[in-house]
């Protein structure tokens, strides 16, 4: 890729920003849109002299599980939280107001659980009271599927429809974590085929995607995900784009760093950064077990701020906690 001055991070991030109670960092664009060496730490991911991120509090039955991942409503201000729960698996939706400028944030209401709604992944239809999510255990071959469907406060879901996204020969047994841009205007889809993370999009302009059953056939293109990305025992966690870039988050539940990859919407690695410990000491106060898991992105397209997901705290105890960081206009 040609010089990133002109552009935006990888429009990329130049520096924590308080939007949703965040951190603040001084951080050199410079050192962010340089690729990142596995072996030296990246000051713009780094919590160094950080202040503690925003933690989230659930509702609902599995309240207290691992959270999986975060849509958010840039111009209403409402974030939404998605995490499983029981066995058969169930997927349960949070909704957050007045955000805000908070170290600490309470869940209004939740939803209640449905195995219609998958493991990992949501979104928001920007403009609309519809969300999407991965396919549910409900769902044959949900690897294929994504759910779309509308917030109930205190119940199941309104809606729901799951539509095929990617043909037979993908993996049944994947997690197709869906992401709109927040422009409205492009679906992103991760799935896997033959052990690959790949991701699809769609041309949202060019579907209705409110009424169709099955647009496996209507993508605009694909590709294959970067290995690195998922090297040393990492796992493909979240996604989120503004348009321009697709970022991409990856790690474990350990010490160990996190990666964010950024891809251009026709598929080319733009920019990677190999060295993520954004929330690693709050992760260590958060529990004894030092449970630190990457498991969401957001675009809060209002503040160009890129939002992501920790995991933390002890087995049974886990809250999220949300960090701010600024996207370079």
């Amino acid at each position: 890729m040609t010089s990133l001055k002109k552009t935006s991070i990888v429009s990329v991030l130049l520096s924590a920003f308080i939007h949703i109670g965040i951190v603040n960092a001084d951080t050199s664009l410079s050192k962010c849109l340089t690729v990142a060496d596995t072996s030296k730490k990246n000051e713009c991911f780094s919590d160094k002299g950080l202040s503690s991120g925003t933690t989230i509090y659930r509702k609902g039955i599995g309240r207290n599980n691992v959270l999986q991942g975060i849509a958010f409503d840039p111009v209403y201000r409402v974030l939404y939280t998605i995490h499983v729960t029981g066995k058969p698996e169930m997927g349960v939706i949070n909704r957050f107001y007045d955000v805000d400028n908070k170290n600490e944030i309470n869940a209004l209401d939740s939803q209640l659980p449905t195995t219609r709604i998958g493991h990992q992944g949501i979104a928001l239809l920007p403009g609309t009271d519809w969300l999407l999510s991965s396919a549910g255990t409900a769902t044959d071959n949900k690897g294929r599927f994504i759910s779309l469907f509308k917030y109930t406060s205190g119940n199941i879901p309104f809606y729901v429809k799951v539509i095929k996204v990617f043909g037979d020969d993908y993996d049944g047994k994947a997690i197709a974590m869906p992401f709109v841009t927040s422009d409205g205007n492009f679906l992103i889809v991760s799935s896997k085929k033959d052990g690959k993370d790949v991701l699809r999009v769609f041309d949202l302009k060019k579907l209705n995607i409110t009424s169709s059953n099955d647009i496996s056939s209507k993508y605009r293109n694909e590709w294959n995900i970067s290995k690195n990305l998922t090297s040393d025992g990492r796992f493909f966690q979240a996604m989120a784009s503004d348009g321009k870039y697709i970022y991409l988050l990856s790690g474990n539940a350990s010490q160990s760093v996190k990666k964010l990859y950024a891809y251009s919407l026709d598929g080319k690695l733009s920019k990677k950064i190999d060295y993520v410990t954004l929330g690693q000491t709050d992760a260590l106060k958060a529990g004894n077990q030092g449970h630190w898991e990457p498991e969401g992105l957001a675009v809060d397209s209002k503040n160009d701020a890129l939002l992501i997901l920790f995991s933390v705290g002890d087995k049974g105890k886990r809250l999220g906690k949300i960090y701010s960081i600024k996207l370079q206009p």
